[in-house]
């Protein structure tokens, strides 16, 4: 039985129920109508609780629109308790409680699973305890299986917490940005990654050969130069996709 067959959403006057099929629906997590507040189980297992996030979302993305409750159609309210400033939460009360829940396994699972706003909810959540290893394998992670930005933002504001994230890691995550949006690299920049080290010239080469044309610009409008020690076929390709580039409007 894989995750979505295990993950049971009941629909019930106050809110979803979210139980495990494999565990006698033993209740996982209980979402809010009113306040649209998600509150996972001690015991709720990593491997589902991205599942439930994701449903969550959905659900909550509909903030202030009527809700279907019934087979005849009765509906409620999604965030009638909630201040027009006010948004829908998420809470992971686990630790608190005693319960050894690694984060590590939560987000990392949405991230590969490619679930940005998933993982952006758990990173945002100081709830979820962090060290400044794990904050640099999620950056990693982030850059090579979904590029979104905000979840670079969200992860690097709480690496900040912990001290600036390292040239060598900094390094790695830009170069694993050849297959991604420019802004994935200009975030990375931002952040602190230095396009004139290695691993500006490396990011150029691999942004060539994916055939990823808008890196290729932004990197020549940054003044990136391929090494000249580079097979001569690609240095010829980029050549001609920087000059393809430049004669492209932006």
């Amino acid at each position: 039985m894989n995750d979505e067959e295990r993950l049971f959403i009941g629909v019930f006057p106050g809110g979803l129920s979210y139980a495990d099929r494999s565990r006698d629906y033993a209740r996982l997590a209980f979402l809010d109508y009113s306040s649209l507040e998600l509150t996972l189980e001690p015991d709720c297992p990593p491997d589902l609780a991205a599942e439930i996030l994701v449903s969550a979302k959905r659900v909550q993305g509909q903030w202030g629109n009527p809700y279907v409750v019934s087979s005849c159609q009765q509906t409620v309210m999604l965030g009638s308790a909630l201040k027009p400033a006010q948004s829908p939460r998420v809470t992971f009360s686990l630790q608190s409680r005693g319960v050894d829940y690694d984060p590590m396994k939560v987000i990392g699972r949405a991230v590969r699973k490619r679930q940005p706003q998933v993982a952006l909810a758990m990173a945002a959540d100081p709830s979820f305890a962090l060290t400044a290893e794990q904050l640099d394998k999620l950056i990693e992670q982030a850059v090579i299986q979904v590029g979104d930005v905000e979840l670079l933002n969200a992860l690097f504001a709480r690496r900040a917490e912990q001290g600036d994230v390292s040239q060598e890691v900094l390094a790695r995550a830009l170069r694993a940005a050849a297959l991604q949006d420019p802004s994935v690299a200009q975030c990375l920049v931002d952040h602190g990654a230095d396009l004139f080290l290695r691993s500006g010239q490396y990011l150029l080469a691999r942004a060539a050969i994916f055939d990823n044309t808008d890196l290729v610009r932004y990197l020549h409008e940054c003044g990136v130069k391929a090494s000249p020690k580079l097979d001569a076929d690609l240095l010829q390709k980029i050549e001609e996709m920087t000059v393809t580039a430049s004669m492209t409007p932006g």
